[in-house]
């Protein structure tokens, strides 16, 4: 009787292609050049974003909220660099500050 008996698995392996794990082995692979995200962390954001984006909200009129966000998002980065965490960490932080700037420089605008 057990050798008219068959086990079949079902098992179909998916594998989807998400975006966030592209971002993240792209963020990993920029390992070797570390210290030129660091640069462009620190110099980029703190030197000439940040300013352009206090400047701003200061011009459209002085919010605390604004000010706030864009030196939480500064010391962010500053942290995150400083500490030396590896790009896979340090990268998404600089993009979403960044993207937290430009989101309060269009805020102000309005």
């Amino acid at each position: 009787m057990k050798a008219l008996q068959q086990t079949y698995r079902h098992s179909i392996s998916i594998e989807r292609n998400n975006t966030w794990k592209k971002f993240i082995t792209w963020c990993e692979n920029q390992d070797e050049n570390r210290y030129g995200w660091l640069a462009a962390g620190i110099f980029g954001h703190g030197c000439i974003l940040a300013p352009i984006t206090l400047l701003v909200t200061a011009m459209s009129g002085v919010s605390m909220l604004f000010f706030s966000l864009v030196i939480l998002s500064m010391a962010a980065v500053l942290v995150s660099n400083l500490a030396a965490l590896p790009t896979k960490y340090t990268i998404p932080v600089l993009f979403a500050s960044i993207m937290l700037n430009l989101m309060v420089i269009v805020a102000s605008f309005v």
